[in-house]
């Protein structure tokens, strides 16, 4: 009775074939596209990296993670105030200090809304005061 290299070499390449295709997704899983209109806030090892715009870019998933995404584009709201509708939008300029604010633009909106109903020019220097304490800027 002889053995066969046969079903050791069949093994070697399972083994070969598995170890490749775990590369292949570990490679793949730190792939990352950020699409045009969005940014990305990206932190190494729990403290805040850097601020990524559209692209595709690579990152180690064992030292990088990504933990917010923004559109660049304005937001509008409807307020009423003293029955009267205004329109205002509100873009992010600090990416960074609105992330980490843990800030919502409709939270900040609502809350300036409650506090200064009286008029409409205090409501809206309350409102720009509390979004650039949060890293956004009205915009009139």
């Amino acid at each position: 009775m002889t053995l066969s290299s046969e079903p050791i070499s069949t093994l070697y390449y399972i083994l070969f074939a598995s170890i490749l295709i775990g590369l292949i997704i570990l490679f793949c899983s730190g792939i990352m596209i950020v699409k045009k209109g969005q940014v990305v806030i990206i932190e190494k090892l729990n403290e805040y990296y850097k601020t990524y715009k559209s692209g595709v870019y690579y990152l180690n998933p064992f030292k990088y993670r990504r933990v917010g995404i923004y559109n660049t584009k304005p937001q509008e709201y409807k307020i009423t105030i003293n029955q009267q509708i205004i329109l205002i939008k509100i873009v992010i300029t600090d990416y960074q200090k609105y992330h980490y604010s843990n800030a919502i633009i409709k939270n900040v909106v609502n809350k300036s809304q409650e506090i200064h109903t009286n008029s409409i020019e205090e409501f809206i220097n309350a409102l720009q005061k509390e979004l650039l304490e949060n890293g956004c800027t009205l915009i009139k």
